[in-house]
C-alpha cells in the first residue's frame, strides 16, 4: 500500500509545485475498528516518509494539542475534498479539488453532535466541529488536519487537535474528527520505535 501513496509538501495544490515524498510505511492504530453502525474507533495512524522533510518558508511544523479545544472554539479545517455529494455516482464522479481549501468551523459539544448525527456513542477519541450549512468536510478530506488557536494568549499559536474521520459534506450537521489528544502517547511510542 505505501507504494501507491505519495505526500506533497510545500504546496497549496495537489498537482504541482512543492516536493513529492515517497511513503516508506503506514502504521495504523492496532485497535482501529468500524462497528456495525459504521462508527469508526481509533481512526488514527502514522505515515513514515522515506526521507526527512526539509523545513522551509513553505514547510513548517505543527504541534499536536494535549487536550481538546473548548466547545464553540473556532477552528480551521483544510482539505482537497469534494464540496458536495449531490449527484455523486461512480459514473459521474468529479475530481476532488486540486487547490487546498480552508473553512472555519466551531467545536460542537459531543452530546449535541451525537444527537445531530444520530450516533449513539461518542467516545473521548473524537471531536465534532461544524454544523453550519454549506461548511464542513466531505469525501476525500479524510485525514486532513483540524487546527485550533491556543486559548488566552496574545499571539495565538495554532495546534493540530484532530484529523477528519467522517465528513458530512457541507450539511448542517457536524463532521467527526479523531481527537489527537487521546492518541499522543501512542503516536510518541510509534516515533520512539522508529528512531
Amino acid at each position: 500500500m505505501p507504494d501507491d501513496i505519495e505526500i506533497r509538501v510545500g504546496s497549496l495544490r495537489s498537482d504541482e509545485m512543492g516536493t513529492v515524498m515517497a511513503v516508506k510505511k503506514i502504521i495504523l492504530h492496532p485497535q482501529f475498528n468500524v462497528d456495525k453502525n459504521m462508527v469508526i474507533f481509533n481512526d488514527v495512524g502514522v505515515i513514515v516518509l522515506d526521507k526527512a522533510v526539509a523545513i522551509s518558508s513553505s514547510v513548517g511544523l505543527m504541534s499536536v494539542a494535549l487536550r481538546a479545544p473548548a466547545d464553540m472554539t473556532r477552528c480551521t479545517i483544510s482539505g482537497y475534498g469534494y464540496l458536495t455529494l449531490k449527484g455523486f455516482t461512480a459514473k459521474n464522479q468529479s475530481p476532488a479539488n486540486k487547490k487546498l481549501l480552508f473553512v472555519e468551523l466551531p467545536i460542537v459539544k459531543k452530546e449535541t453532535c451525537g444527537e445531530m448525527i444520530r450516533l449513539p456513542e461518542m467516545t473521548d477519541g473524537v471531536i465534532c466541529a461544524g454544523g453550519e450549512a454549506g461548511k464542513g468536510t466531505c469525501d476525500m478530506d479524510s485525514g486532513s488536519p483540524l487546527v485550533c488557536p491556543t486559548a488566552n494568549l496574545p499571539n495565538p499559536t495554532m495546534w493540530q487537535v484532530g484529523v477528519v474521520s467522517i465528513g458530512i459534506c457541507g450539511e448542517d450537521v457536524p463532521s467527526i474528527f479523531t481527537n489527537l489528544a487521546m492518541y499522543t502517547a501512542w503516536i510518541a511510542e510509534q516515533l520512539l520505535v522508529l528512531s
